[in-house]
C-alpha cells in the first residue's frame, strides 16, 4: 500500500536585530523548489519574503511571484492561492488546495497554475488580488502555494512538497486588537504538569501573544519555576489552546501556579491564578512501597511480641 507524505514547508522570513545588524530572509524555499515576491518594496525588507497589502474594499493590485528550480533535475509544478490557519496550539499554517477558501484564497487569480522549470531555472508567474466590495476593516491571511507535481516515488512512498510565501491584507477602517483568556487549567500529562491557556482573538487584526508562567509553592510563596514564551498566532475570531509545561516539576506538593498574558502590539496584562495539587507516577509508587513496607513492619512487630508474650507467661507459670 503507497502511503503518501504532505510536507508543508511553510517557512518565512523574519527581521531581526543582531548585534546591530538587519538580519533578512529572502527565499522561501525546500527540496529545491523556491517561492518569493517577485517586486518587494525597498522601504518594507519584510516584503522581500512576504507580500504585505493595505488594499481597501473593492480594490484591486498587480503583483508576482518568483518560483525557482535549485535543484539538478526538472520539476513540473502547480501554484494556487489559499487562506490561512492555524494549528490548535497557535502555528501558522496555509490550507489545502482543496479546502474552502473564503478570504485571500478567493480574491487572488494566478496568471498560471501550472509551471515547468529546469534545473536552476527561475519564472515569474503574474496574480491579481482583487478584494470584496463589501469587505470588513482588519486582517486577512493567506498565501500563494507552488507545489512540486512531478512524480517521484522511492520504495513506495510518494513526496508531496509544497512551499508557501504569504499574504498579510489589512483593511482600512476600525481596527480593534483584543485580547481574551477564555480558560486556565491544567493536566498531569505523565509525571509532568501542563499548563493550557485558551486564549481568543476578540477583534478583527491578528494577535501574537507573549505569556509568562510563575510556579509557586502555596503555603511558602517560594518561586520554583518561570517561563516566558511566544504563544502563536491567533487569527480574528479564532481561538488556540496553547501547552505550557512545567519541565522539571516536583514529584508532589500543593503549588500556585501564576500566568500573564498580553499582545506584543500593547494592550493590557491578563493574569489568572490556579491552585493545584498532585502525585506523579513515581511518588505514588514510592508512597504505596513505603504503605506496603509499613505493613508487614507491624504485622512483624505484632507477630513478634505475641510471640514474646507466650514466653513470658510461660516462665511465670512454672515460677509459681
Amino acid at each position: 500500500m503507497v502511503r503518501r507524505f504532505l510536507i508543508f514547508a511553510l517557512s518565512f522570513g523574519l527581521a531581526s536585530w543582531v548585534g546591530g545588524c538587519l538580519c533578512l530572509a529572502q527565499a522561501i524555499s525546500f527540496a529545491g523548489l523556491g517561492i518569493r515576491p517577485a517586486y518587494p518594496e525597498p522601504s518594507q525588507p519584510l516584503t522581500r519574503s512576504w507580500f504585505i497589502y493595505q488594499l481597501a474594499s473593492g480594490e484591486s493590485k498587480d503583483d508576482a511571484v518568483v518560483v525557482s528550480n535549485n535543484s539538478s533535475r526538472r520539476i513540473k509544478a502547480k501554484l494556487y492561492a489559499v487562506d490561512a490557519t492555524t494549528t490548535k496550539d497557535g502555528a501558522f499554517a496555509l490550507l489545502g488546495e482543496k479546502d474552502s477558501q473564503q478570504g485571500i484564497g478567493a480574491w487572488v487569480k494566478l496568471a498560471a497554475d501550472a509551471i515547468s522549470l529546469a534545473a536552476g531555472e527561475e519564472k515569474i508567474v503574474p496574480f491579481k488580488i482583487t478584494l470584496p466590495a463589501t469587505i470588513k476593516a482588519g486582517d486577512y491571511l493567506g498565501g500563494v502555494v507552488v507545489e512540486d507535481s512531478t512524480v517521484n516515488q522511492d520504495k513506495g512512498i510518494n513526496m508531496v512538497t509544497r512551499v508557501g510565501v504569504r499574504i498579510y491584507e489589512t483593511v482600512p477602517g476600525e481596527l480593534v486588537s483584543k485580547l481574551g483568556l477564555k480558560d486556565f487549567f491544567w493536566k498531569l500529562s505523565g509525571s509532568k504538569p501542563v499548563f493550557y491557556l485558551r486564549l481568543a482573538n476578540e477583534g478583527n487584526l491578528r494577535l501574537t501573544p507573549k505569556g509568562k508562567l510563575k510556579i509557586k509553592t502555596l503555603f511558602l510563596g517560594q518561586t520554583l519555576y518561570v517561563k516566558e514564551a511566544d504563544l502563536g498566532i491567533i487569527l480574528p475570531g479564532k481561538e488556540i489552546t496553547v501547552p505550557l509545561i512545567w519541565p522539571k516539576a516536583w514529584s508532589a506538593g500543593v503549588f500556585l501556579a501564576e500566568v500573564g498574558v498580553v499582545d506584543v502590539e500593547g494592550g493590557k496584562e491578563i493574569n489568572r491564578t490556579l491552585k493545584f495539587a498532585y502525585l506523579n507516577q513515581g511518588a505514588k509508587r514510592v508512597m504505596i512501597a513505603f504503605f506496603v513496607f509499613s505493613i508487614l513492619a507491624l504485622v512483624c512487630l505484632l507477630y513478634s511480641g505475641r510471640r514474646r508474650g507466650k514466653g513470658y507467661f510461660r516462665k511465670r507459670k512454672l515460677y509459681f
